[in-house]
């Protein structure tokens, strides 16, 4: 198993989110590492160059985002429990805009 490039500094977990709706649509103040526990969703990043979109399926299925990028996360089955590990504290985030074509 590969080890964290970060020592985590705060965990939650996003759990319950209708799959109509889209949780997060922010940069990332720090780097995180997102950990599908149940049910599936779909991640989009941007890190000013690279637009990207993942499908995570299967528990287990992990992305790491790193501290800058645009985070949207979407599609979200009805079961679906994610954890995010944090390589800061929160930081409470104003003014940030969406990168064209991200959603």
């Amino acid at each position: 198993n590969p080890q964290l490039p970060f020592v985590p500094v705060r965990t939650f977990v996003i759990w319950d989110v209708p799959g109509e709706q889209h949780r997060a649509g922010h940069t990332v103040t720090c780097d995180e590492l997102l950990v599908l526990v149940r049910g599936a969703l779909t991640i989009v990043t941007h890190d000013g160059d690279v637009h990207t979109i993942e499908s995570l399926n299967h528990p287990g299925d992990a992305v790491l985002i790193t501290k800058g990028s645009w985070l949207t996360l979407r599609d979200f089955a009805r079961d679906a429990v994610l954890l995010v590990l944090a390589a800061g504290p929160y930081v409470r985030r104003t003014g940030d805009t969406m990168p064209e074509g991200t959603r």
